[in-house]
Order: C-alpha cells, then structure tokens, then sequence
C-alpha cells in the first residue's frame, strides 16, 4: 500500500461517528495518532460481527455495490443445543446473577465451536439464538464440514453436565449438513444491510438436522457424494445418512481465517471500510463499539421482549427458475420485501434481528424491547405486523423474466423474558435472544395460517382494547405440555379513545381538581380556556382528568378526547383523528363502507357550510375525495391552514351546542403539525364555552400554547404518604399493616402506577396475607420476609425504555445505587 492519503473535509462528518469526544478533539487539533489507532480497532471488533464471506468481500472493494446478490456451492452445517432453553429460564429467576452465569456458559461453548469451525475454514454465518449456521466453501468442503460436525459433537463432552447456582443441566447437540448451490445477499439500503442466506439446499440440511438424535450427525446425499469415500455413514431415511467418522483429514488449510491482518493506519482507507461494513451491525451496537472497541459486548440480561417472527415462502422458486444468470433480478425482488418490512419494523421501533432459513421458505426475526425498550413494546409489535400483513399485497403476483410468482407470509407475536446479549466469542459474536419465549414465537408463526398475526396470551393481556381479534382454538406445539391459546388479530381499533381502568380510588389532588373545576365552570359561562397538565409517567395527569370529565359531564360538558402514542410522530394529526371524527359523526369499524364514510363526511361538512374544504379532511381521516378546483389550487402552507380553520370551526360550532371538555393526552409523542393545531386552536378558545386540556411528560420543551393569555398551568408531583397509603388500602380493599406500609411507600415513591402496580404485584405473588380487621374490614399484612418487589411485567417496558436510553456508564451506576438502596450518603 503507497502513502497514506489525507482526508478531505468534506469526510470529517463521517470519521466524527466513529471517534469519541476525546479523540475527536485531539485530532481536531492535529493529534491523529490515538485517533488512526482506535478507528483500527472500532474495524477489528466490527470484523468480529459479520461473516467471513461478507468481512472480505467488502474490505477488498469498499465502494461496490451494497445491495447484491450472488450464487455459491457450499456444505452447510447446522447444529442446534438441546438444554440451553430450560437452563436460561431456571437462571433468569436468579435476576442478575443468573444472567451472569448463562452469558458464561453460553459463551464458553460458544468459543469452544468456534475454535473448531475457524480450523476447518467454516464461516459462521448465522447465531440462531443457541445454534449455528456454517458454511463450507471451496475444495473438500464436504469433508472439511462433516470432520468440524463430529469434532463438534467430541467437544460436547465437557458441556453434558453443566453445574449452576439452579442445578445440574444436561446438553445436547445435534447437527444436520447438505450441501448445494447457495443464494447470498446483501438486503436493504446503503446505511441499513442484512445478510441473508437462502436457496433449498437449506431445506435439505434442516431435514438432515431434524433427522439427527442427540450426539448425532446427519448429512444429505449430496453431501455424502461431495465427500466421497472419506465418509463412513449408516443409513437413517431415504436420501439421508448418519455420520460416524471421516476416514482421512481434509487438506491442511493455506491460511488460517481471522484474526485478521494488521491493519494499516490510513485513514481514508479504515473509514471508506468502516462506511462499507458497519451497516450490517444491528442498531445500537456501533455506539457501543465506538465507545469501548475491546469490551462493547452487550452484557447478557433477561428482559421482558415482545419478539416477531415473519415466515415468508415462494422465494426459493423464483431463484430455482430464474438461476445464476439472474441473480441481480432475484436480489432485487428479495430487497423489495424485505426493506418494506424492515422500514415498518424500524417506523415502529423494533429491530430486524436476523433473516433466517425456515422448515418453509425463510423468516424475519424483528425484536420489540432489546437492544433497547419502549412502554408499549407489544403494541408496536401488534401494529407492526398487520402493516407488513397489508403490504404483501405488493408481492401477490410478482412478474418475472422467468413467470409470475407469489410470496406469501405469515407473523407469530409473543411477549416474554428471554436472554439477551452479545453471543459468541473473540472470533465471531453477534446481539440476539434466545428462551423459551423466543421458541413459542416461532412455534405459533408455525401454526399461522397464510396472511394470518397469530399472537400470544401473553400479548394479547397487553394490547387489550387495541385491537380486533378472534380468539382461535389452543394449539398443541412443541415444547409445551398443555395447548396454548392464540388470538387472530384482525385489525387495529381505529378511531377510538378511551379511558383507561383505574385499580383504585382517587385521592389527594385537592388543590389541582379545584383548579380544573373552577375552569370548568368558567368555561360553561362562556370563559374558555386552555389547561396544561405536566408530569411524569404514572404520576396520575390522565385519572385526574378522567375524574374531571366525570365532574364536566355532570354540569352537562361533552367530552372528546385524543391521544398521541409514542411510535406516532410520523403519523400527522393521530391524536386529533378521533376527535375529528366525533365532531364529524364519523365511527371506524361500525360496518361503513368507504363509500358511506364519504357520504357522511361530505354531508357533515355541508351542514356545517365547509363542504368545499371536504378533500383536505378527507386525506387526513383516509377518506379519499376528488380535489375541488378550490382546493388544488392551495399550496402545502395554504392546504395546513384551511384544515386548521375548518377544524377550529368544527370545534366551535359543536361547543355553541354543547360546551366542550377537549381532551389531548400524551401529546409529547405527537407530530408537529398536531402540536402546531393545539397552539391554533388554544389561541382561539377565549371566547367559546370551551375548556382545552393538553397532557404531556416534563420533557416537552416550551410548547406554544403555554404562551396564551387563557392558559393556565398545572404541574403534578408525587402523592404525599396519606394519599399514596390510602390508595394501596383502596385496591386492596383493606387496612394494611405497619410493614406493609413502609414497603408500599419505599417502593413506589408517591407515584400513583407504581403504588397500585406494587400492591397489586404483593397480592398476587401471595407476599401478602389477609386477617380480619376491626369492624369486619379486612387487613393485609406480610406473609413472611420480603427481600425484593419484582418489578410488575405492567411496569417493565416504561423502566427499561428509561434505561435504556442511559449512556453506558450512567446505567452501569444506576444498576449499583439500585443495589445499594433507595437513599444513600
């Protein structure tokens, strides 16, 4: 390699991503030597997360094509562990400590399989939560895989019996080759890539696997014919033989795979390969590396995870049809697919987390909740999957240069713990998830009919009231004793808000209710006015406005309510939709055609003298209506104005007739445009019968509605202990003892959530126990020593997303304060 070549200006940008504050300022001042140095290592510890195949490919040719596809003749090689689900699920009751243990024994078998796979020149292509996908390419590439397998299952020996803090578990492997020609692609965008592995010699090697019985191996008939006379095989079926030994060693290897060469401290030539190779890492993991190149493994963890799986089938016989002469034409059809369900995965928060063979065609792995967790994880999950659902569409009749074909897809939905963190060793690691939970997910996208979202029990408690669904009758699967119930999740629920159900009374808040009465009253007089509630999540800003609503409806307000939700900011005017569409007498899902909501919201808008503004409502409703030649004439600034108008005039003409509570909840997770029509409207209220209220978490910055004259601001703290105890007595319905309300107040801090979550939680785990009181009220008191409060699974999501949004080491000193205790000097 000649001289380094300095780096032009315009690429500054893009080294800065992969250099800490530190070193970027030393380098900004002409100090590159730390900096080259650890550029050299962030592309080491990348190297460590993709393929051989890929590794090389893209640090011979950085500038090449990021999207492609190419043939290729292997031996695969498949092995899975039988054990590791159940040793996980006993070790996640252990918290901490028992993620520890798993992450070691894991990783330990882990590096042992490695150490054997790099020696016979296998590429690691896949980590199937606890199992291995290989490759083998090249000269006796049969021979090489076949003598990895069994030397694999040799090494077995020091795993069969793993002792743990939770008992003696008991491994197993089993393992399956074939071998044959190989579809290989690089899937999605320049800055987001997948590798993906497919074609039906990936059929044939999961039937050899399936075949195989614990310690077996069982290869296909094309490998055996690839291999030779070096196999020595016992029939197991038809087309499928049980290895025992390879007769002669395959060839010594010319060179050994990674570790990889020295790098050479250029530092346009590391940045033009980091550019080309960090698009396959997962999202999350780059930060980390960048942050620490030698240590950024993701420590293991059990987490509360809702994880989809997405089966989709048809592909191979497009590649079988169209062949290696057009392999650009198969990539393109698989990058359409995939990227459209990618893109709704992202929109929604989750990760793509693999793309992987199936017993049918292949299947997408999207994780809600790791690497990092949202309040609503099963939601966006839920919402996710009925749009990848409605987007097959695209794909029903693909036409081809070799015919037309289909792809057809179905989604399995399930919510857990499962183990998550970096799998692997120094040699090859990768971010994934694996338990019991991650299995049953699999298992119900199996049982999915075509077209089907097949979700969970477990899911289902926690998009109660979000969806339509069929309850479907409980499936017999694998791994599980008794049947499980599942749910066909129809649609969403569109267009309809409600309040939630609260557990427990409502206390304390004397001073604020009083403060939002008297803005009722005066809005009934013709005062309107514009209430801004603030506070932090669960400290109770929606109950005190549903107790408010109770209080307007008795003096004869209506109210109307919206709500934003936090995977909605790319979605313009969501929580203004069910308002507009109560204003409008509009109800999705009560039978209505599209034809008959057009007709209803044509004839709304004439008996309210807007008829010519009915387009533009309609494309916010989804209700399509040619464009007047009024309204094609506006430009975008001029089209936002007129709808704020008709809506402002909606609102008024409706509060003339009944005055109006109007209710916009959560709106820190709204779209600008709807925090732009909130400021309109409460710029606008002072003289309707019209009380506007407004809810959102402290972090939204200055909203423009707090700058109107009629607004009035409230800001919600914690309950003080008599009102936090009397609302524990309320959902337990009971006096509690002295201990038991020490615990109750250390644990749940004022916040009103957490004292009805860790109550609740008490009760059902049977930490509590109930004795007669005086005057026949019943008391609850401890059942004996309680060491802990397990975090309620209703709390989970809304900590974790907290958390995960820490930097590193904040969140490693928040995980020691929370051992250390409450308060501490």
């Amino acid at each position: 390699m000649g001289k380094p070549v300095p780096l032009n200006p315009e690429a500054l940008p893009r080294l800065r991503r992969y250099l800490p504050d530190r070193l970027w300022a030393r380098w900004q001042q002409g100090d590159t030597a730390p900096g080259l140095a650890h550029l050299q290592a962030v592309l080491r510890a990348v190297l460590t997360g993709l393929p051989r195949r890929v590794a090389q490919a893209r640090l011979a040719d950085p500038k090449g094509p990021a999207v492609a596809g190419t043939f290729a003749q292997a031996t695969l090689l498949f092995a899975d562990i039988a054990g590791f689900t159940a040793m996980s699920e006993r070790l996640g009751q252990l918290g901490r400590e028992g993620a520890e243990v798993i992450t070691g024994i894991v990783n330990a078998y882990f590096a042992a399989m490695l150490e054997i796979i790099a020696r016979h020149g296998g590429d690691l292509l896949k980590f199937g939560g606890d199992a291995l996908l290989v490759a083998f390419e090249g000269d006796e590439g049969a021979v090489r895989g076949c003598r990895a397998a069994l030397e694999m299952q040799q090494a077995m020996d020091r795993f069969a019996v793993v002792e743990t803090p939770q008992g003696t578990f008991h491994l197993q492997m089993t393992a399956g080759l074939g071998t044959g020609p190989l579809f290989l692609a690089s899937l999605g965008s320049p800055d987001r890539l997948e590798f993906a592995v497919m074609g039906p010699v990936l059929e044939q090697m999961a039937r050899a696997e399936d075949l195989a019985r614990a310690g077996e191996v069982v290869v296909d008939r094309a490998t055996r014919e690839a291999a030779g006379a070096t196999l020595a095989v016992q029939d197991a079926t038809p087309g499928f033989y049980r290895l025992t030994a390879v007769a002669l060693p395959p060839s010594p290897l010319a060179s050994p795979p990674p570790p990889w060469p020295d790098l050479p401290a250029d530092a346009r030539w590391l940045l033009e390969r980091l550019d080309a190779l960090t698009p396959y890492l997962p999202a999350g993991v780059l930060e980390r590396i960048v942050a620490s190149p030698g240590g950024w493994m993701i420590e293991g963890e059990h987490r509360l995870v809702t994880v989809l799986f997405a089966n989709f089938y048809g592909i191979n016989a497009i590649i079988q049809a169209l062949g290696p002469d057009r392999a650009d034409e198969i990539t393109a059809i698989l990058n359409d697919h995939f990227t459209v369900m990618r893109d709704i995965v992202h929109r929604y928060g989750g990760i793509v987390n693999k793309v992987d063979t199936y017993a049918v065609g292949y299947r997408i792995m999207a994780l809600f909740g790791a690497p990092i967790a949202h309040e609503d994880d099963p939601a966006r999950a839920v919402h996710a999957a009925l749009e990848m659902q409605e987007a097959m569409r695209a794909f029903a009749s693909l036409a081809t240069s070799g015919g037309r074909f289909s792809l057809k897809q179905r989604i399995g939905i399930n919510t857990g713990y499962v183990f998550a963190g970096t799998l692997g060793s120094a040699l090859r690691q990768e971010y994934s998830v694996m338990g019991d939970e991650v299995n049953l997910t699999s298992r119900l996208m199996g049982v999915a009919a075509e077209g089907q979202v097949l979700i969970s029990q477990a899911t289902a408690r926690r998009v109660a009231g979000l969806f339509e669904w069929r309850e479907q009758r409980p499936v017999k699967v694998k791994g599980k004793r008794l049947p499980v119930r599942t749910y066909w999740v129809r649609r969403g629920v569109v267009g309809r808000v409600e309040w939630a159900t609260f557990r427990g009374g409502f206390f304390g808040r004397r001073e604020e209710m009083a403060k939002a009465q008297a803005l009722v009253e005066a809005a009934l007089n013709g005062q309107g006015a514009v209430l801004d509630i603030a506070g932090d999540p669960g400290v109770g800003k929606t109950r005190l406005v549903a107790e408010l609503s109770l209080y307007a409806g008795r003096r004869g307000m209506t109210t109307l309510r919206g709500a934003a939700v936090s995977y909605g900011r790319s979605l313009p005017y969501l929580p203004w939709t069910p308002i507009l569409r109560a204003l409008l007498g509009i109800t999705e899902g009560n039978g209505e055609g599209r034809r008959q909501r057009r007709v209803r919201l044509i004839a709304a808008l004439e008996e309210a003298g807007l008829a010519d503004w009915a387009p533009i409502v309609g494309e916010v409703l989804g209700i399509e209506i040619a464009e007047t030649p009024l309204t094609a004439s506006l430009d975008p600034r001029l089209r936002q104005q007129r709808f704020f108008d008709v809506v402002l005039q909606l609102i008024q003409r409706r509060a003339e007739r009944s005055p109006l509570l109007l209710v916009l909840d959560d709106v820190q997770w709204a779209d600008a445009t709807s925090l732009d029509l909130i400021a309109y409207v409460a710029r606008n209220v002072a003289t309707s019968p019209l009380l506007l209220v407004v809810l959102h978490r402290p972090d939204l910055e200055a909203p423009p509605w707090q700058a109107v004259p009629s607004c009035h601001r409230l800001h919600l703290e914690e309950l003080d202990e008599e009102a936090s105890l009397a609302l524990a007595r309320s959902v337990l319905d009971g006096d509690l003892s002295p201990p038991l309300r020490r615990l109750i107040l250390d644990r749940a801090q004022g916040n009103p959530l957490f004292v009805e979550e860790v109550a609740r939680t008490l009760k059902e785990s049977g930490a509590l126990r109930r004795e007669p009181g005086p005057e026949g009220r019943p008391r609850w008191t401890l059942a004996g020593e309680v060491t802990g409060v397990q975090v309620p699974t209703t709390l989970t999501g809304l900590i974790m997303g907290r958390l995960d949004r820490l930097e590193t080491t904040n969140r490693r000193l928040l995980q020691v304060a929370s051992v250390i205790g409450v308060a501490f000097p």
